[in-house]
This record gives C-alpha cells, sequence and structure tokens, in this order.
C-alpha cells in the first residue's frame, strides 16, 4: 500500500499494560488489520498476553525465591521451637517423678494449646512452601524453558 492508496478499513489496535515492580511499568502495544477475522484477533491477543506473563514472571522468580528462603528458615525455627518445647516438657515430667508424687504427671494447661499451635504452623508452612515451589517451577519454565535457565542464577534449594 501506498501513501496514495485509500484506507479500506482501519487497524484495530490493542495494548496490555504490566506492573512490574512499584516503580516499573510495562505497555505492550499491536494491532490487526480492520478486516481480521475474530480467530485472527484472537491469535493476536493470546500472542501479546503470553509475552507479558512471561515478562511479569521474569520479575515475580526472584520475589517467590525470597519469600521461599523466608518461610524455610521460619520453618526451621518453629521446628527448633517445637522440640526444645517437647524436651522441656519431657524434663518437667520426670523431675515430677523424681519428687515422688502419685498419679499420673498434669502438664500446664497452655502446654497443649502451644504445642498444637506450632505443629499447626508448621504444617502451614510445609504447605506453603510446596505451593510456592510449584508456582516458581511453573514460572521458571515458562520464562526459562525447560532447560531450567542454566545461565541464569535462578533456583530454589531442595529441602
Amino acid at each position: 500500500m501506498t501513501p496514495t492508496d485509500p484506507v479500506t478499513a482501519p487497524a484495530i489496535g490493542f495494548s496490555l499494560s504490566i506492573q512490574l515492580t512499584p516503580g516499573k511499568s510495562l505497555v505492550l502495544q499491536s494491532h490487526v488489520d480492520g478486516t481480521a477475522t475474530e480467530e485472527q484477533l484472537n491469535a493476536a491477543l493470546d500472542k501479546i498476553v503470553k509475552a507479558g506473563d512471561r515478562i511479569d514472571d521474569h520479575y515475580t522468580i526472584p520475589l517467590i525465591e525470597k519469600q521461599i528462603e523466608i518461610d524455610e528458615r521460619m520453618l526451621k525455627g518453629i521446628a527448633s521451637d517445637l522440640v526444645k518445647f517437647d524436651k522441656s516438657t519431657e524434663m518437667e515430667q520426670e523431675a515430677w517423678r523424681a519428687t515422688g508424687k502419685r498419679g499420673e504427671y498434669k502438664p500446664r494447661a497452655d502446654n497443649a494449646g502451644k504445642r498444637q499451635q506450632m505443629v499447626t504452623q508448621i504444617e502451614e508452612l510445609q504447605e506453603r512452601i510446596k505451593l510456592q515451589k510449584a508456582a516458581y517451577e511453573k514460572k521458571r519454565v515458562l520464562v526459562y524453558g525447560n532447560d531450567g535457565g542454566a545461565d541464569s542464577n535462578a533456583g530454589v534449594p531442595d529441602s
């Protein structure tokens, strides 16, 4: 088409705006011919959305890695606290037996609640880490492909 040819149908343009980080956004724009079929329009939209998702995931992967590290440290800390708590309860029971008192040892009333709270926190963290790792892997494959981004510094430790 030359500049003097009449335009028969205007193009259909579209934009996709993505907030990558608090201070960084990206706008992807494209167009299809005004006579494009619905399938052609949908294919172009799918293509631009897929590209946007890939770019967004590129910025999301390091955030997921960081959150997994934080949650794994928290999980180790709570698990360590639970071991200490159980040892403390065991020592209290042994001290009670050493006094020669009769009957069954009865721990403090709040012990069962504290222990259950720690167990619940551990279970919730384990589930959250599992979901985060699945999301990480899905995004990693989308961004870097099946090779895992061997030349990138991406990687979640196995634990």
